[in-house]
């Protein structure tokens, strides 16, 4: 004679409801384990899709409220932040440029540069590959989570390092444009010294640009 894998659910309770009928018809059906798993995941899905239906509207304004600058400003207002920048770090830089990022080409192209005599400092070539074999990936990892990275110019890598080597740069310091880890890069600012700077120097030159982040991204 088969057993019954239902014997020990008992009989359904008299004037039940719907709640009541539902869970009594998943007890009787989940008497063997695969089908116990198989609703527990139907449990689960379930619950989740009410979840994020009951919370679509908040989701939806979260993603609405995110700021996320769309592009770098016009190349006279950058040229406005860096001829500020200089007399703003002690003096001690001696060369600013922006670069504009487009991630979706996978390239850097140069905006505006200076030097801290007064004339232009311009990049050659002016467009560039962001992310190449050759680059050095613990820095491109710091500027793309938001932080600046710093070091001797030849530890770069890559075309713009050539660049800052054959121009004189020995130390050379990268920020993000934005200084965000919630926000996608669009740009940066480099700042170069043909001397190693002393670090109190460096902290006050950064500090300089993140003050001016709001006149370099719109």
């Amino acid at each position: 004679m088969a057993s019954d894998h239902n014997s020990d659910i008992g009989p359904p309770p008299q004037h039940q409801g719907f709640i009541s009928a539902l869970v009594y018809k998943i007890l009787r059906y989940a008497d063997r384990p695969w089908r116990a798993a198989f609703v527990v995941i139907i449990i689960v899905l379930g619950a989740t899709g009410y979840i994020i239906y009951d919370q679509s509207t908040k989701i939806i304004e979260l993603i609405a409220s995110q700021k996320r600058p769309t592009t770098l400003r016009s190349s006279i207002e950058l040229a406005e932040v860096i001829s500020d920048i200089f007399p703003s770090s002690s003096g001690s830089v001696d060369a600013v440029a922006i670069w504009a990022v487009n991630l979706g080409s996978n390239t850097a192209q140069y905006r505006v540069g200076r030097r801290r005599d007064g004339t232009p400092w311009i990049f050659n070539p002016p467009v560039v590959q962001w992310i190449h074999p050759k680059i050095n990936t613990a820095m491109l990892a710091k500027l793309m989570r938001g932080d600046s990275a710093c070091a001797m110019a030849y530890e770069f890598d890559g075309a713009l390092s050539g660049f800052l080597v054959a121009d004189g740069i020995k130390y050379v310091c990268y920020i993000p444009e934005p200084p965000s880890n919630t926000e996608i890069i669009i740009g940066f600012v480099v700042l170069g010294w043909r001397t190693v700077p002393l670090d109190h120097l460096v902290l006050s030159a950064l500090a300089v640009v993140h003050q001016y982040t709001p006149r370099i991204v719109r």
